[in-house]
């Protein structure tokens, strides 16, 4: 179906309703449950293989955009420009120890089971 000639509003409300008449009501719970699963899988591949989050985090990309978006983030709250490169330091080791950290057990448990 070509949405291009409706108004926005218009489209979205052709497309919604022949995604719901595509998926019958008494399928929709499976499909709903199916489509969880399929995403849950793809997001924990995403964060544990070496092409998602843990290759950021090798890259040190991560890190970079912290050290970029914390100092604007700290002076926004009010910090003093003498703290913010000490604090925004600290913070993006503090928030890049969490991360490794949470990552790492998130893949840890998905790996066991």
């Amino acid at each position: 179906m070509d949405f291009k000639s409706h108004a926005p509003l218009e489209a979205m409300e052709i497309h919604f309703s022949v995604m719901s008449d595509a998926i019958k009501e008494e399928d929709a719970e499976e499909r709903g449950k199916e489509f969880w699963e399929v995403f849950r899988k793809k997001l924990i591949e995403f964060m544990c293989s070496d092409k998602g989050i843990k290759k950021l985090l090798k890259e040190a990309k991560v890190k970079e955009a912290l050290l970029i978006a914390l100092p604007a983030a700290l002076a926004a709250m009010g910090l003093t420009a003498l703290f913010i490169p000490a604090v925004a330091v600290i913070v993006t080791g503090l928030l890049m120890l969490l991360l490794n950290v949470g990552l790492d057990s998130v893949c840890e448990v998905h790996a066991k089971g």
